[in-house]
Protein backbone atom coordinates (compact mmCIF):
# COMPACT_ATOMS: atom_id res chain seq x y z
CA UNK A 1 0.00 0.00 0.00
CA UNK A 2 1.43 3.41 -0.94
CA UNK A 3 2.54 5.72 1.88
CA UNK A 4 0.22 8.37 0.46
CA UNK A 5 -2.86 6.27 1.28
CA UNK A 6 -5.02 8.06 3.85
CA UNK A 7 -8.13 5.89 3.75
CA UNK A 8 -8.40 2.27 2.65
CA UNK A 9 -11.79 0.62 2.33
CA UNK A 10 -11.85 -3.16 2.65
CA UNK A 11 -14.89 -5.21 1.71
CA UNK A 12 -14.34 -8.16 4.02
CA UNK A 13 -15.99 -11.52 3.40
CA UNK A 14 -19.16 -12.32 5.30
CA UNK A 15 -19.03 -14.69 8.24
CA UNK A 16 -15.40 -14.08 9.17
CA UNK A 17 -14.39 -15.15 12.65
CA UNK A 18 -11.46 -16.23 14.76
CA UNK A 19 -7.96 -15.06 13.84
CA UNK A 20 -9.08 -13.45 10.58
CA UNK A 21 -11.66 -11.36 12.44
CA UNK A 22 -9.07 -10.30 15.01
CA UNK A 23 -6.56 -9.34 12.28
CA UNK A 24 -9.06 -7.27 10.34
CA UNK A 25 -10.27 -5.47 13.48
CA UNK A 26 -6.67 -4.80 14.55
CA UNK A 27 -6.06 -2.99 11.25
CA UNK A 28 -9.35 -1.06 11.25
CA UNK A 29 -10.48 2.29 12.56
CA UNK A 30 -14.09 2.01 11.41
CA UNK A 31 -16.30 -0.97 10.62
CA UNK A 32 -19.59 -0.66 8.75
CA UNK A 33 -21.75 -3.78 8.89
CA UNK A 34 -24.40 -4.12 6.18
CA UNK A 35 -27.51 -6.09 7.09
CA UNK A 36 -30.43 -7.12 4.93
CA UNK A 37 -33.60 -6.75 6.98
CA UNK A 38 -34.58 -10.41 6.92
CA UNK A 39 -34.89 -12.56 10.05
CA UNK A 40 -32.03 -14.86 8.96
CA UNK A 41 -29.64 -12.01 8.12
CA UNK A 42 -30.53 -10.10 11.27
CA UNK A 43 -29.79 -13.18 13.39
CA UNK A 44 -26.45 -13.74 11.61
CA UNK A 45 -25.55 -10.06 11.95
CA UNK A 46 -26.38 -10.04 15.67
CA UNK A 47 -24.01 -13.00 16.13
CA UNK A 48 -21.32 -11.24 14.06
CA UNK A 49 -21.64 -8.06 16.13
CA UNK A 50 -21.29 -10.11 19.33
CA UNK A 51 -18.15 -11.69 17.82
CA UNK A 52 -16.82 -8.22 16.97
CA UNK A 53 -17.34 -7.13 20.56
CA UNK A 54 -16.06 -10.28 22.26
CA UNK A 55 -13.38 -11.73 19.97
CA UNK A 56 -12.57 -8.69 17.86
CA UNK A 57 -12.35 -6.49 20.96
CA UNK A 58 -13.54 -3.46 18.99
CA UNK A 59 -14.17 -1.42 22.14
CA UNK A 60 -10.73 -2.11 23.62
CA UNK A 61 -9.15 -1.26 20.26
CA UNK A 62 -11.34 1.86 19.95
CA UNK A 63 -12.76 0.76 16.59
CA UNK A 64 -16.05 2.48 15.80
CA UNK A 65 -18.79 0.19 14.47
CA UNK A 66 -22.01 1.16 12.70
CA UNK A 67 -24.68 -0.68 10.75
CA UNK A 68 -26.49 0.05 7.50
CA UNK A 69 -29.69 -1.64 6.42
CA UNK A 70 -29.23 -2.80 2.84
CA UNK A 71 -31.83 -3.66 0.18
CA UNK A 72 -34.71 -2.32 2.22
CA UNK A 73 -38.12 -2.47 0.55
CA UNK A 74 -40.82 -0.01 1.49
CA UNK A 75 -43.17 -2.96 2.08
CA UNK A 76 -40.84 -4.50 4.70
CA UNK A 77 -41.79 -4.16 8.34
CA UNK A 78 -39.36 -2.36 10.58
CA UNK A 79 -37.24 -4.61 12.74
CA UNK A 80 -37.56 -2.89 16.08
CA UNK A 81 -36.00 -5.74 18.11
CA UNK A 82 -32.83 -5.52 15.99
CA UNK A 83 -32.75 -1.74 16.29
CA UNK A 84 -33.18 -2.05 20.08
CA UNK A 85 -30.32 -4.58 20.10
CA UNK A 86 -28.07 -2.09 18.26
CA UNK A 87 -29.15 0.74 20.54
CA UNK A 88 -28.42 -1.33 23.65
CA UNK A 89 -24.85 -1.76 22.36
CA UNK A 90 -24.51 1.90 21.42
CA UNK A 91 -24.19 1.09 17.71
CA UNK A 92 -25.76 3.52 15.25
CA UNK A 93 -27.91 2.53 12.29
CA UNK A 94 -26.41 4.95 9.76
CA UNK A 95 -28.79 4.56 6.86
CA UNK A 96 -31.38 2.41 5.17
CA UNK A 97 -30.41 1.75 1.57
CA UNK A 98 -33.55 1.09 -0.46
CA UNK A 99 -33.86 -1.82 -2.87
CA UNK A 100 -34.02 0.30 -6.00
CA UNK A 101 -33.94 -0.32 -9.74
CA UNK A 102 -31.42 2.52 -9.93
CA UNK A 103 -28.74 0.25 -8.43
CA UNK A 104 -29.52 -2.38 -11.07
CA UNK A 105 -29.21 0.26 -13.79
CA UNK A 106 -25.80 1.27 -12.45
CA UNK A 107 -24.58 -2.34 -12.30
CA UNK A 108 -25.79 -3.01 -15.85
CA UNK A 109 -23.71 -0.03 -17.01
CA UNK A 110 -20.69 -1.08 -14.95
CA UNK A 111 -20.71 2.11 -12.89
CA UNK A 112 -21.59 3.27 -9.41
CA UNK A 113 -24.77 5.08 -8.45
CA UNK A 114 -22.81 8.34 -8.05
CA UNK A 115 -21.71 8.08 -11.67
CA UNK A 116 -25.30 8.00 -12.93
CA UNK A 117 -27.13 11.15 -13.96
CA UNK A 118 -27.89 13.08 -10.77
CA UNK A 119 -31.57 13.46 -11.61
CA UNK A 120 -31.85 9.70 -12.01
CA UNK A 121 -30.05 8.81 -8.78
CA UNK A 122 -30.77 11.62 -6.30
CA UNK A 123 -32.74 9.53 -3.75
CA UNK A 124 -30.03 6.85 -3.75
CA UNK A 125 -27.27 9.43 -3.35
CA UNK A 126 -29.08 10.94 -0.38
CA UNK A 127 -29.15 7.53 1.35
CA UNK A 128 -25.34 7.50 1.38
CA UNK A 129 -24.90 10.95 2.94
CA UNK A 130 -25.24 9.77 6.58
CA UNK A 131 -22.54 7.16 5.89
CA UNK A 132 -20.22 9.72 4.31
CA UNK A 133 -20.80 12.15 7.19
CA UNK A 134 -20.05 9.43 9.78
CA UNK A 135 -16.78 8.57 8.03
CA UNK A 136 -15.93 12.25 7.57
CA UNK A 137 -16.45 13.00 11.29
CA UNK A 138 -13.96 10.27 12.13
CA UNK A 139 -11.23 11.17 9.64
CA UNK A 140 -11.58 14.95 9.23
CA UNK A 141 -9.47 15.93 12.31
CA UNK A 142 -6.59 13.61 11.38
CA UNK A 143 -6.65 14.58 7.71
CA UNK A 144 -6.64 18.30 8.49
CA UNK A 145 -3.02 17.89 9.57
CA UNK A 146 -2.04 16.90 6.03
CA UNK A 147 -4.35 19.30 4.23
CA UNK A 148 -2.49 19.19 0.90
CA UNK A 149 -3.85 15.66 0.38
CA UNK A 150 -7.34 16.25 1.70
CA UNK A 151 -10.38 16.05 -0.51
CA UNK A 152 -13.04 18.34 0.89
CA UNK A 153 -15.84 15.83 1.54
CA UNK A 154 -18.40 18.59 2.11
CA UNK A 155 -17.70 19.98 -1.36
CA UNK A 156 -17.66 16.45 -2.79
CA UNK A 157 -21.04 15.77 -1.18
CA UNK A 158 -22.49 18.90 -2.74
CA UNK A 159 -21.18 17.91 -6.15
CA UNK A 160 -22.29 14.31 -5.85
CA UNK A 161 -25.74 15.12 -4.51
CA UNK A 162 -26.55 17.77 -7.12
Amino acid sequence: MPDTTDILILDAPGGINGIMLQEIVAKSELIIVPVTPSPIDIHATAKFIKDLLIFGKVRARKVDVAVIANRVRSSMPTYEPFERFLSSLGLPMLSRIQDSDTYLAAVEQGIGVFELDAAQSMPERQEFLPIIKWIDRHFAPAMAINSSKVINLEAARKLSAI
